[in-house]
């Protein structure tokens, strides 16, 4: 491992680290202002007025999409477990031992993160939590690479969690 393997498992994800992994075509296909609104726009990209706003950068941990999430939502936002499991359309119970485990094994903090995750995106029962994430970050045209570096997994672990979504997407739009 090089020295500059140790460097990006430890790089925070500024605004402009962010701007730099976007697609080439982000900025201008999708905003066609000057280049000095490109910032604010990179931050609001993803957000949806009437949703409670996810930072990116919490699903870079070592816990998995759904812990980081309750954890995040209980111990950060306030929620209480029931309010969590409305949100997430999820059983009570498993809410709550998801938190239980979780916070024994992990702690789970929230920098700040330009790109910023709607939570209605996890509500869908049919995806878990990560192929939901994975998939609305394939939806602003992130490639698997730039969302596996985000999400500090590897990109194959990215592509089959595509794969395996798409097919869910095919079968439930087939019914």
């Amino acid at each position: 491992m090089t020295s500059d393997d140790n460097n990006s498992d430890s790089k925070e994800f500024s605004v402009d680290y962010i701007l730099n992994t976007l697609p080439s075509n982000y900025t201008s296909q999708h905003n066609p202002l000057s280049p000095h609104h490109n910032r604010r726009y990179a931050i609001e990209a993803t957000s949806e007025t009437s949703s409670l706003l996810i930072p990116l950068s919490l699903f870079s941990s070592q816990a998995s999409t759904l812990q980081a999430l309750v954890v995040y939502l209980h111990d950060h936002i306030g929620l209480s477990f029931q309010e969590i499991a409305n949100q997430l359309n999820r059983n009570y119970k498993s809410i709550w031992t998801t938190y239980s485990q979780t916070s024994k094994k992990y702690y789970i903090s929230a920098p700040p993160s330009v790109i910023s995750i709607p939570l209605t995106v996890f509500s869908s029962r049919n995806l878990s939590p990560l192929e939901s994430l994975v998939n609305y970050l394939k939806g602003l045209e992130f490639n698997y690479a730039e969302i596996a570096r985000l999400l500090k997994l590897d990109q194959r672990t990215i592509w089959t969690v595509v794969q395996r979504a798409q097919k869910k997407i095919t079968l439930e739009d087939g019914r």
